[in-house]
């Protein structure tokens, strides 16, 4: 696509004023039309004379992911295939949670040459984004005319929260742990739930802590004492419904909620504890099972376990309901409640005796019905 510049534009607009002399002679309009027409044809042989944007090759070296409010270095690298020097006016679109679009820049690359620009880039949001692409405008020699082209450049960026002080307080414990490398580990005791041994039983424990069955056999009070658990089970439960997209301070409260679970599972990770999460909103939407170490979380939503026990219907999640009518295919039951169930339904069909005729009492149970002898 051929347009003019700003140049062309400008003057353009300086010949305009002599169309008014057409009004004195009418050979000022011949003037004024001659002018226009050779404009046009130096802005039609100035974008003839400019580069081709469409053989330009252009890279994008961008780092893996993002951090939120983090500013991270991108890099474009330009080049130019042709034998004619180009001068480019470049204009981004990018996906939103990069931010709003970059203004308008201007890019010089040599013939047969390459050329890199690099600039730094702030996230506003965490998210996902996909797509995006470059209008490059190549500017003639004489600055009259150019021509336009759509690069495809897609974006298929993550932008995580960020963690600064949690950051920094994880390197505050690991220089601790680095310092205490050669000591031994002892078990705490506290008030877990592991046991570690049995003691005698002293004014002011909790009564709770007594081991009748020791006390019996020692005949005299004796207390569990128990060790801080280590490497537990974390669960975080993460709401995404509706009502956490309401904004405060100009941020949704989802923000606030990740920014609490990454500081939350960064702590129980540098405690050697099993992380997981659950993301809800009416239904279940992404379940990670705890588990330690770095894992790549699966695309598709996995449901969490269902409870091994009876669960009432109005008690289970609207995702685990099944529709009214519809009937449940239950796996077989085992040989022995089968052959219960068989005995229950034979000791059912079989018939039951007659009653028993007693001295005294009529047969039909009337009351004035005489007795027989």
């Amino acid at each position: 696509m051929t347009l003019p510049t700003r140049r062309a534009a400008l003057l353009l607009a300086a010949v305009a004023p002599v169309g008014l002399l057409g009004y004195l002679s009418p050979a000022a309009l011949d003037a004024v039309l001659l002018l226009d027409a050779l404009l046009a044809l130096l802005v039609l042989v100035d974008a003839r004379m400019a580069a081709d944007p469409h053989v330009l090759v252009v890279a994008r070296e961008a780092p893996a992911a993002f951090s939120r409010a983090r500013p991270a270095e991108v890099g474009y690298r330009w080049r130019n295939p042709a034998g004619r020097p180009a001068r480019l006016v470049v204009r981004e679109a990018r996906p939103a949670i990069l931010g709003a679009p970059p203004a308008p820049r201007a890019l010089a690359v040599p013939a047969r040459g390459a050329t890199a620009e690099r600039f730094r880039l702030t996230p506003p949001q965490r998210g996902a984004g996909t797509g995006g692409w470059l209008a490059v405008r190549s500017v003639g020699p004489l600055g009259l005319g150019q021509r336009q082209a759509r690069l495809d450049l897609p974006w298929d960026v993550m932008v995580f929260p960020t963690l600064p002080e949690t950051r920094l307080k994880a390197s505050v414990a690991a220089a601790v742990r680095r310092r205490e490398a050669g000591f031994s580990a002892q078990r705490q005791r506290g008030e877990g739930r592991v046991f570690e041994s049995l003691r005698e039983w002293v004014p002011g424990d909790d009564t709770r802590i007594i081991d009748w069955k020791a006390t019996a056999r020692r005949r005299k009070l004796i207390a569990r004492a128990y060790e801080v658990e280590r490497r537990q089970h974390v669960l975080l439960l993460l709401d995404a419904g509706r009502l956490l997209t309401a904004e405060v301070a100009g941020t949704p409260r989802l923000e606030y909620a990740v920014d609490a679970a990454v500081s939350l599972a960064l702590a129980a990770v540098h405690h050697d504890d099993d992380v997981g999460i659950l993301v809800f909103a009416d239904t279940v939407l992404h379940y990670v099972a705890p588990q330690r170490g770095r894992f790549p979380v699966p695309e598709r939503p996995q449901p969490p376990p269902r409870p091994r026990g009876p669960v009432h219907r109005r008690h289970r999640p609207r995702s685990v309901r099944r529709p009214r009518g519809q009937r449940r295919h239950a796996a077989a039951p085992p040989p022995a409640a089968r052959r219960h169930a068989a005995r229950s339904r034979a000791r059912r069909r079989r018939p039951r005796p007659p009653p028993r005729r007693t001295a005294g009492v009529p047969q039909g149970g009337g009351r004035g019905a005489a007795a027989r002898p």
